[in-house]
């Protein structure tokens, strides 16, 4: 973690519960990369980045999200408002720095932003995407989900390493 500023606030001020909005993002890489193994997915088939970012759009909106949800959650609601969901290639600065040969889709960020997220509901909706990408599943299949899946209908959930928390914003 590292602090880039510090402002006062309300003494009742909650960083957690008082956001507004939080942001996610989930790293995948293609090639072996003894630099990215830690902090990214690897995965050793190939993606359609563009069916998964057709099924991402019907993450958008105030849905109940509970087919994405871990079991036994204690929450009061399982309804979200994602505003963001998307894939994007990029290159890691190592590759940049070092000269490395990198072709376009050797590394892919998924971000995701909403007003709050359920617990293990990131690595369940990457994993979801996933399942298109392969082609396993079309990407109305999100929508389905969204509207009558359980956990048990939606993708598997990612491993945790390549997830991290961007930020968050506030009034």
């Amino acid at each position: 973690i590292t602090v880039h500023e510090i402002s006062e606030a309300a003494e009742d001020f909650h960083a957690r519960f008082d956001a507004t909005s939080r942001e996610y993002h989930y790293f995948v890489h293609f090639k072996k990369d003894p630099f990215c193994e830690k902090f990214s997915y690897r995965l050793r088939y190939t993606l359609d980045i563009n069916k998964m970012n057709e099924a991402a759009k019907h993450l958008y909106g105030e849905h109940d999200f509970s087919c994405f949800e871990k079991t036994g959650g204690n929450n009061a609601t399982s309804i979200c408002n994602v505003t963001h969901a998307e894939w994007k290639t990029y290159e890691p600065d190592h590759i940049k720095l070092m000269g490395y040969p990198c072709e376009e889709g050797d590394y892919i960020v998924f971000t995701i932003r909403a007003n709050r997220f359920l617990r293990n509901m990131v690595r369940a909706v990457v994993g979801s995407l996933i399942e298109v990408g392969r082609g396993k599943k079309e990407p109305v299949w999100i929508k389905h989900l969204i509207e009558e899946g359980t956990r048990s209908d939606a993708g598997s959930s990612v491993p945790g390493n390549a997830l991290f928390f961007s930020g968050a914003e506030y009034k």
